[in-house]
């Protein structure tokens, strides 16, 4: 399969809800790897005009609580074209080492509404890998489900899962990770370094930009040439480049 990149724009719902994600029931952060950064706090525009925007997120404890604030965002996303409803997540940003992830879990009654449909979602949990150019720029990938299935296929990973097919069809099976939070920051240490796109990213060359307009164009190009490496030609990297909008 040739090495692609896919350019999240109207298509992100599709990704979001379809078997391209690795998606896990426990989150992949514990409470002592969370990093926040209040300059994540505001409205971003990635690669193809969508927005992103972060915000504090608050949460009461107990009913009738007074809110408090949390150490994750509540993120929006929202299609250009306006023909997509707003998707919302939770997401956290948390550190493995010297890498940086972003954790992102729906906001189920945001995205679906409070309704008897809703009560028989179970919110899952994504995994992005994520690189920070300066203040204004930042980009992140997904570890995508192609990627995991060829682990499980060369027997090379043995991690808890359950295979699940939506509509009990066959074309649309999917893996749903059942592991522990150790186990999964494990997996992550172990392998996800194979397809780190931003090893091989020259980060002094994307950083000559005089503003994040030009840092923002820099970086989208050195992803595209490391995108040809065959390293990546055998993953799908779900790749979002985002710069500030709201200076």
């Amino acid at each position: 399969m040739k090495t692609r990149i896919i350019i999240l724009a109207t298509t992100i719902l599709t990704f979001l809800v379809s078997s391209c994600l690795i998606k896990s029931l426990h989150p992949f952060y514990m409470e002592d790897n969370i990093e926040y950064r209040p300059e994540l706090i505001g409205t971003w525009m990635d690669q193809d005009s969508s927005i992103w925007k972060f915000s504090e997120r608050s949460f009461s404890e107990s009913f009738m609580g007074r809110p408090k604030l949390d150490n994750s965002y509540k993120v929006l996303y929202r299609d250009p074209t306006g023909k997509e409803p707003d998707s919302w997540f939770l997401v956290t940003l948390f550190k493995l080492k010297n890498a940086f992830y972003l954790d992102f879990e729906p906001y189920v009654d945001e995205n679906i509404g409070d309704n008897m449909a809703a009560m028989h979602f179970v919110p899952t949990h994504s995994v992005a890998r994520v690189e920070f150019f300066g203040t204004n720029n930042l980009a992140f990938f997904w570890y995508d489900e192609e990627w995991l299935s060829s682990l499980f296929e060369q027997n090379r990973v043995k991690i808890s899962h359950e295979v699940v097919s939506p509509g009990k069809s066959s074309s649309t099976k999917s893996y749903v990770l059942t592991a522990s939070t150790e186990e999964l920051q494990k997996f992550l240490l172990k392998y996800g370094e194979e397809i780190n796109i931003f090893k091989m990213i020259e980060r002094d060359k994307v950083l000559t930009g005089n503003d994040h307009e030009e840092i923002y164009k820099l970086l989208d190009k050195e992803i595209n040439e490391k995108m040809k490496n065959d390293k990546f030609s055998n993953n799908d990297l779900i790749y979002i480049n985002i710069r500030r909008i709201d200076e």
